[in-house]
């Protein structure tokens, strides 16, 4: 009863011109949470747009504007933040590793990997503290 309400007084405000107040967050959080726990699958931001109510082009500016990066960007920080961990407390190999966090190949997770850390995945696991430029998200 309460969706129906909360969409029946969003599609009203819509019509009348106005955003209702807090729900792009709420919306937005919805989103980056739905990222953080689907980060390993295939993610598309058409569908994120709509889970959250707004069309692909809103949603991406929206988005950018709250958390200063793109869907994407975000979900392949979250990616490579999950790879970090894994090479730091894990010894699954790098091709399983690039698997289980939603990396489509080993060389995408690879390049992608050494332009975020400056090493590469191997590199980063070898040294005794990892990369100080990795920005987790």
């Amino acid at each position: 009863m309460n969706l129906l309400v909360g969409q029946l007084l969003i599609a009203h405000l819509r019509l009348a011109g106005a955003e209702p107040p807090d729900r792009p967050d709420r919306r937005l959080a919805y989103a980056r949470n739905y990222l953080h726990e689907h980060y390993n699958e295939k993610v598309s931001i058409e569908a994120l747009a709509g889970m959250a109510g707004y069309s692909y082009h809103h949603f991406r500016h929206l988005f950018r504007r709250h958390y200063e990066q793109s869907p994407i960007q975000y979900l392949f920080g979250i990616r490579l933040e999950q790879a970090r961990q894994l090479l730091r407390h894990t010894e699954l190999s790098v091709s399983e590793i690039a698997r289980r966090c939603g990396f489509s190949t080993d060389a995408q997770f690879c390049t992608m990997f050494k332009r975020e850390t400056g090493e590469t995945p191997l590199a980063f696991r070898r040294s005794p503290f990892g990369s100080r430029l990795f920005k987790p998200v």
